[in-house]
């Protein structure tokens, strides 16, 4: 074969490798995922690649016909059975749980435990935390109290003296919340928005961010977890604000990630109290950071120690 005639079969082959992995990539997440959703879309996907296996090759054409049944099973039957919905940010779920002694049902997204509540509308583990930190300890009323990460929008539930903003890069999930686990209107606004590009257009200071954004059962996307991102929650906070983050770490700070996280926050917010849910050192487990948007002292050393004074200061100021 000519080489000027190899060289433009090459070039064609190239040519519609690029345009087909491109339409691919475009129409598989852009398109047939959002609208029709994941297992639609692997069913469609993996049903073209048979057709052409046929036209190709047309012995094929038994081998397809027996495979169709079995991958509509493991594809389309499977989510209908499992899943809620599913889209390009998730796979959510509804399963009946007793949790804390308590009969209820978990928000589940991508196999993980997202929220749960009771069947009376009781709030356990973490979210009961920090709701008692809030509105009970910390007595929070008409502030203005921005989240990051809705999960199951539980902090506003039944709560109706704050003003409440969820933001979640899931634009989908106020509709799916609100139809199959809270069957009623979310309380609070809804913005379907990465978190950090939030922040960043953003043009309101807040009384209180809550950072509770993951993208399983304990993983902090990576991008809100750096002093870069911290510093864009300052920038949001009102000059007294509050930054509440719920992690999930080791509490004794053995891990890597527990130290390097800490030291991330404490960048922007050097003054934070570190509560965690349990104390199991066998696993991970939820800890609580309450962070005060207070700007960095000078320590306390031998030959400049206003200790004294200063507590007295601050006694007598109560």
């Amino acid at each position: 074969m000519p080489e000027n005639v190899v060289s433009k079969v090459s070039g064609d082959v190239l040519f519609f490798s690029t345009i087909g992995s491109f339409l691919g990539a475009v129409l598989g997440t852009n398109i047939l995922v959002h609208y029709l959703g994941v297992a639609e879309t692997i069913f469609i996907s993996t049903f073209a690649l048979l057709l052409l296996a046929c036209f190709l090759n047309k012995k094929a054409f038994v081998a397809t016909f027996v495979f169709i049944p079995i991958l509509f099973i493991f594809t389309i039957q499977y989510q209908n059975q499992n899943y809620i919905e599913t889209n390009e940010y998730g796979s959510y779920s509804i399963r009946d749980f007793k949790f804390y002694d308590v009969d209820g049902k978990f928000f589940m997204s991508n196999g993980s435990l997202s929220s749960f509540i009771g069947d009376k509308g009781e709030k356990v583990g973490y979210i009961k935390t920090v709701r008692d930190i809030l509105f009970n300890k910390l007595a929070l009323e008409n502030k203005d109290i921005l989240t990051l990460g809705a999960g199951g929008f539980i902090l506003s539930h039944e709560i109706n003296n704050n003003n409440f903003t969820y933001v979640d890069i899931d634009p989908e999930i106020k509709r799916i919340v609100e139809e199959h686990y809270l069957e009623e209107p979310i309380n609070g606004e809804f913005v379907g928005e990465d978190a950090r590009n939030y922040l960043i257009k953003n043009e309101k200071k807040y009384d209180l961010i809550f950072l509770d954004a993951y993208t399983g059962m304990a993983s902090i996307p990576e991008h809100l977890s750096t002093t870069e991102f911290f510093q864009l929650v300052k920038n949001n906070l009102k000059e007294d604000g509050i930054l509440l983050i719920n992690s999930i770490a080791d509490f004794s700070f053995e891990s890597k990630f527990s130290r390097a996280f800490i030291e991330s926050v404490s960048q922007s917010f050097p003054y934070c109290y570190i509560m965690p849910e349990n104390f199991r050192t066998d696993t991970g487990t939820n800890i609580i950071y309450l962070c005060y948007n207070k700007e960095r002292v000078k320590p306390y050393t031998d030959n400049l120690n206003n200790s004294g004074k200063d507590f007295w200061e601050s006694y007598l100021s109560y």
